[in-house]
């Protein structure tokens, strides 16, 4: 779950009981970066495990002009995790390129 705190959004793992379906959340990663119209974007890539399996997950979140956005990219893994066969590694690269190119704010400018 992300919350805003100092100078950014930051991620908390819910509180056991929160979700019956989650089991485990792992940050993998966390950046912070500014887009073209200058809001500032936080990148996040974290491993969630639940009942209904594994996913990697990418996630970008910014606040700007009042306005939340999110962009967030999500690829079911393997039962024993994300591996690093070519074709996942492939998957998951799409999906932090995806979330690279991804601002805020730029539209109506």
């Amino acid at each position: 779950m992300a919350r805003s705190g100092g100078s950014g959004i930051r991620l908390r793992q819910p509180r056991r009981g929160s979700s019956e379906s989650t089991l485990d959340v792992r940050l993998l990663s966390e950046s912070q970066r500014t887009g073209g119209g200058g809001a500032l974007l936080y990148d996040y890539e974290y491993e969630l495990s639940s009942t209904r399996g594994r996913k990697r997950i990418v996630n970008t979140v910014s606040i700007t002009g009042s306005k939340l956005y999110i962009l967030n990219g999500q690829f079911k893994c393997e039962k024993d995790g994300c591996g690093d066969d070519g074709a996942t590694q492939d998957a998951i690269e799409t999906l932090r390129g995806v979330a690279a190119s991804f601002d805020a704010g730029v539209a109506g400018k």
